[in-house]
Order: C-alpha cells, then structure tokens, then sequence
C-alpha cells in the first residue's frame, strides 16, 4: 500500500513534496510525545539502566522543540506564490488522518485489549543465569510492574522526597510514612535462586533499619525458584524478617464493568479533605490501624482527590465500604478496598470495587485491570472477573 500511494512521486513534483511533508508530519511528533510525557510526568517514570541523568530535561526540551517547529515548517507552503501545483496538501492530509483515528478511537477503542505487562519482557526472561528454562508467567511479572509503577506515583505524591529507588533485584517504595502500606520494599528479579534470596532479603532487611517507620517486604512467590520457595521460611527468618499476612495477584481484561447498584448504598466520589478522611478511617478500621496513621498516608493528597478513581459507599450518611482505581501501564489498578468490619458480609466491599472499576473504565476506555488481594478480598474478585496469578508474601521486620 505504502508503495502504491508513493507513486505518484515518480512524475508528479508535487506529490513528492506532499508525501515527504507527510511522513515527516507523521513520524515527527510520535517521537516528541514520550519525551514530552516523560518531562511533564516525571513522577511517573522510572528511569532505565541508561538515561542522560542531569541532561535529560534540557536535550528533552530541544528535541520537543525542534520536533514541534519542524512539524510546523513542513505545514506550510513550500514555494511562492501558491497554485493548485505548489500548494503543500499535508495540512489535508493531517486533517483527515486525525478524524479517522478520532473515529476510530471513539467508536473502536473497546473492540481490542492492551497487551498483558512484561510480555516485553518474556523473552529476555526465558533463561536465567544458570541457563535454567524459566517458568514465570507474564501475568506474574505484570503484577510486579503494576505495583512498582503504581506505588511510586502513591509515595511520591505522600512526600516528593521519598525513598523511591530501583536497585539491582530490588525496588524501594518507601514514604517513611505512619500508614505502613506506603513503605514498601519487592524483589523483583525472576527465578530467584535460594542464596540469592538470601542475600536480596537481607539488602531488604538492612534498608528497613535505617527507617523511622516500619513497613513491608512484598515477596512474588512466581519469582523464585522451586528451591528457594522450599526455603523461604527459613531464609526470611534468618534474615530478620517475620512473616506478616498472606496475599494474591490478580488481574482479567474484564473491563467495562456494568454501574452496580446496591439497594442499601449510593456511592460517592471521594473530592474533599472530608471524604479522603473517611476513606483514610475505613482503611485504618479494615486493617486494625489507629485512625492517624490511615490520615498521615492519605489527607491532604492532591493526587486522590483528582486523578484517582476513589470511591465511598455510603449508607445513608455513613460511609462504610471504599475502594479506589488508578491508570497504571495501560491498566486500571485497584486499590485500597476496603469496609468498615462491623459492615462486612453484606457485599459492600464488592459494590464499591465494582464502581470505582466502572468509572475508572469509563474514564479511561481501559479494558484490563489488576490487583493485589488479601485474604478476605480473594474471594469477592473472581465475582467480578479477575483471575489470581502469583501468590504474595509480606514479611515484617521482627520486633
């Protein structure tokens, strides 16, 4: 096809021209747009092995730039005065490829689903040092990226001076916060060996001592190896760690969801301070927390009350049940379900889950979602459509 509309360029100057403009047009800005991301959104980047460090926002700049300025020189018209021979026909051109795709975008978008995290990835994860085959699904490995990616948006929006690094096999997530969920340490390479477990755990202990606040070490049991799960236990304890709780990774391309209804609840979107209290209170109920330390990770957040699907449900004027969705990788993530005990078992948690998904998804026109479950929540999300993936550990400091 490319060739067939390219032919023209062999007798026709000006359909050179126009088809030169063009491609320039089109590849141009699909190149400025990442860099451009990547400047505005800092935040929500993790920088690979390689990057420019201190240069990256001035050669970001330049390179945003010069791209727009070129984009704008091959708009105009190329020669003077301007005929029906000279006139430069990309402006047309533009103008129809932008309406096709916004039609497309608008009435398509749902006919197709995002490609799964870590498929990128799966081939470099096909063997590991020893030559060992791999067997980590790619499901697996997207339940660690959606928490790294969205736990560095949470930490640094709660203190931009956050411990927020990527180390070799470990992530820190760390607010140093009173709410213990925002200091976060995982292990991230795949088929983890038993000694190297050993000495991952251990960085991980001796990072959690320089803090002031306690936290957790989330351990993706799909990461390591038959060895080093049989050994798990043991090494956690030697390493100072003691196990904390049970989890599960979870994720379905399920979306959209249809608008729940509950005959005993209306939902509300969290919007002011006094509502994000609420929803703080609800998570320190849940978890057995004191009420300052769910406040001292939430309120005062801009990033909740604006970019955050979260949700209460409300029966009559007390809130009782919360859960939030937030874009992550082209997913929906959810996060932070949570209800009030002395209301459990009355299929509130699940309502409000439902419809921070539904509006989430309409929002965004994402068709995946992800989670991480906690015991009591594993049974409420296959209701909705997800399927577990890796089961988590999270392991404490000892006291």
């Amino acid at each position: 096809m490319a060739f067939v509309l390219a032919l023209p360029t062999l007798y026709s100057a000006t359909a050179f021209s126009a088809v030169t403009a063009i491609s320039v047009v089109g590849f141009t800005p699909a190149y400025a747009i990442p860099v451009l991301l990547r400047l505005r959104h800092r935040d929500r980047f993790t920088p690979g092995p390689w990057h420019l460090g201190g240069w990256s926002r001035p050669i970001g700049w330049a390179a945003v730039l010069w791209a727009a300025g070129a984009t704008v020189l091959f708009l105009l018209p190329q020669s003077s005065p301007v005929t029906a021979t000279s006139f430069n026909y990309t402006p047309v051109a533009l103008l129809v490829a932008l309406v096709m795709a916004a039609l497309w975008w608008r009435f398509g978008r749902r006919s197709y689903g995002v490609p799964s995290a870590g498929t990128a990835n799966a081939h470099d994860s096909q063997h590991n040092t020893s030559g060992g085959s791999v067997t980590v699904s790619a499901e697996s490995i997207e339940s660690v990226q959606q928490l790294t990616t969205v736990w560095r948006t949470m930490v640094l929006d709660r203190d931009a001076d956050a411990d927020v690094r990527d180390l070799p096999g470990i992530t820190v997530r760390w607010a140093d916060s009173r709410f213990g969920f925002f200091n976060c340490i995982t292990l991230t390479e795949t088929e983890t060996g038993a000694e190297l477990l050993r000495h991952r755990l251990s960085q991980a202990a001796g990072i959690m001592r320089t803090k002031k606040h306690p936290g957790l070490v989330w351990l993706f049991e799909d990461l390591l190896d038959d060895e080093a799960r049989s050994a798990l236990e043991t090494t956690a304890e030697q390493a100072g760690l003691q196990y904390a709780f049970p989890g599960t990774g979870m994720a379905g391309d399920l979306l959209p969801v249809p608008e729940p209804a509950h005959p005993d609840l209306t939902f509300a979107r969290v919007r002011t301070d006094e509502q994000l209290r609420a929803y703080a209170d609800l998570q320190s109920r849940a978890y057995g927390f004191p009420l300052e330390e769910g406040r001292d990770g939430l309120v005062g957040s801009t990033l909740w009350k604006n970019e955050v699907y979260a949700y209460l449900a409300m029966r009559g004027d007390e809130p009782v049940a919360c859960a939030a969705t937030v874009e992550a990788q082209g997913r929906l993530f959810v996060a932070f379900v949570a209800t009030d005990p002395q209301w459990q078992r009355k299929g509130y948690g699940e309502a409000v889950t439902r419809k921070a998904l539904h509006e989430g998804a309409r929002a965004t026109g994402l068709t995946r979602a992800t989670l991480h479950a906690t015991a009591a929540g594993a049974p409420v999300y296959p209701r909705i459509g997800f399927e577990p993936n890796t089961r988590i550990h999270f392991y404490g400091l000892k006291s």
